[in-house]
Formats: C-alpha cells, structure tokens, sequence
C-alpha cells in the first residue's frame, strides 16, 4: 500500500527470500536483501521487511517508520507497535528486504573506466546529492565518481566495491526522495 499498489496476486506461499521477492515483482517492485546496521537501515530510508529473530523464532516484520529515538513494524493482521531503537535492535537480525521501484531494471553495472550517457546521469544524481563537484559532470566514470560511489555505499551499509548496480541505485533513488520514507516529512 506504500506504493500505491493494488496486489497483483496471493501472498507468498512461504516467508523465503525468495517467495517474498517473486512476490514484490508480480507486484512491479524490485528487490535487494541487505544486511544493514539500524544506523544503516535509517540511511537507506526505504520501508521494507525486516527479519526479527527471538530464540528459534525468526520472523518478518514490515519497517514503517524510523525516527531518531523509535521504530514503528507492522506485523500480522496489520497490528503496530512503535519500540525504542535499543529494543528494535535486540530482536533485529540484520536481515532487511527492501522493495522499491527500479527506475532503471537490468541496467548494466556502471564501473570505474566506463563512460556514455549512463555514466553521466549517474554523476548528475551523485551532484545533486552533494556528492560530487558540478565541475566533474563529464561522462567518465573516474576515481572521483568510484570515491563518491564507496563513501555511498559505506554510508548506507551496501556492499563496498564502487560499482553502480541496484544497490547504489535503489539509495540514490531513495535519497532523491522517489520513494516511500521512513521518516513523516
């Protein structure tokens, strides 16, 4: 409902990774696993799923809101509850399933020494993010641009390798403000 989406189909069969994206792309959103740190979790700022883990018990809760003091989940029968980062972070198993609307779906991974179009538009979302100087908006993916794109994925607790695939573009998206917020604003 985030998304102002009608479902397409049934709920998944089964909580798996997998079911669970089957489900969000019959329902036209992609999806990254992550295993970010709350610090993190907040950075990406994108509602999601994530894994909540008490003894043998282990499961999924939907991340609606996140301030600088609470966490709000929705669990089953659309029940919330709003606990403290301290108790969100006892049960949290550094799972979070993120869906999100890919404005880019099977583009190529963008890397340091490649250059084009893509490559361009990528640095012109990284400037005005305040991540990269206006006078570096050429169309090469230079070590100014892999700087920009490690501090990134860093910050947001993405796999650090400064390439520009789905990870680095679901936070750009997210911080471009495309998307459903964790925060009211």
């Amino acid at each position: 409902s985030l998304w102002n989406h009608n479902l397409a189909g049934s709920y998944p069969a089964d909580d798996s990774v997998e079911m669970l994206a089957l489900y969000f792309e019959q329902n036209g959103l992609a999806t990254e696993l992550l295993k970010p740190t709350i610090e993190q979790l907040a950075c990406i700022n994108v509602p999601g799923l994530v894994r909540l883990v008490a003894g043998d018990n282990r499961l999924w809760m939907t991340l609606l809101r996140m301030d600088e003091k609470n966490v709000t989940l929705q669990g089953p029968e659309n029940k919330r509850i709003t606990v403290s980062h301290q108790e969100f972070g006892i049960y949290y198993g550094k799972e979070f399933l993120a869906p999100w609307r890919d404005p880019s779906p099977g583009a190529p991974v963008l890397q340091s020494g490649q250059s084009g179009v893509r490559v361009r538009s990528l640095k012109e979302q990284l400037h005005a993010l305040g991540r990269l100087e206006a006078v570096d908006l050429d169309d090469e993916y230079d070590i100014k641009t892999e700087n920009a794109i490690l501090a990134l994925q860093t910050e947001a607790g993405l796999a650090t390798d400064g390439k520009a695939g789905p990870q680095v573009r679901l936070a750009l998206t997210s911080w471009s403000g495309n998307t459903p917020s964790l925060r009211r604003g």
